[in-house]
């Protein structure tokens, strides 16, 4: 977090305020599979499926709960894949923010096991996700 906030700051410190758009990503994405492999880890099972078999699991899943979630999944599902969406390739142009943080030495820190665990600990802590 120490990252993300310095990131934030440095370029309204550094840069005009021109309306330039400062995109913040990670160089190095973590993937879906190491954050599932976290959740069995921290003792939730998991079950691989094909994607198809998913994507029907969220549509029965949208037609018969209420949560916040559910609502977002339907909203996606009405709104039907577009473009770079319906790849799953969303692209973020991060060029300025690069060229920021690069002049002020700043670097995104890795995402270590230890990182990626404080999410989950924290929703089974406030009991958005239960615990395994």
């Amino acid at each position: 977090m120490d990252y993300v906030a310095a990131a934030l700051v440095e370029p309204a410190l550094t840069q005009p305020a021109t309306g330039t758009v400062h995109h913040l990503t990670n160089p190095r994405p973590t993937p879906l599979g190491n954050l599932l492999d976290r959740l069995v880890a921290l003792g939730h099972p998991s079950t691989v499926v094909s994607e198809q078999a998913w994507g029907e699991a969220l549509r029965v899943a949208a037609a018969t709960a209420e949560s916040p979630t559910i609502a977002t999944v339907r909203a996606l599902e009405a709104a039907g894949p577009r473009g770079d969406e319906a790849s799953g390739r969303y692209r973020f142009d991060d060029r300025n923010t690069r060229t920021a943080l690069d002049r002020s030495g700043l670097r995104c820190p890795s995402v270590d096991d230890t990182v990626v665990d404080r999410y989950p600990t924290a929703a089974m802590d406030s009991g958005f996700l239960p615990d395994p």
